[in-house]
């Protein structure tokens, strides 16, 4: 169930992007459809900390400058 929750939560996303991230968003699709179901929540707490990690770098440069 949560398999699906998460695959139509990207769908969701994937059709309100810009056609230019499109290609990106299917890829993301792709592998979420080929990852068992026990891997999809820890993929998902990776994203979380990357972005996590990716706007703290983006505040640290705009404070560096």
């Amino acid at each position: 169930m949560q398999i699906e929750t998460v695959r139509n939560e990207a769908l969701q996303i994937i059709h309100s992007l810009p056609e230019f991230k499109l290609p990106e968003a299917l890829n993301y699709l792709r592998l979420l459809q080929q990852l068992p179901e026990g891997q999809i929540d820890r993929f998902e707490d990776y994203m979380e900390n990357l972005g996590w990690t990716m706007l703290a770098s983006e505040a640290a440069e705009k404070d560096w400058e």
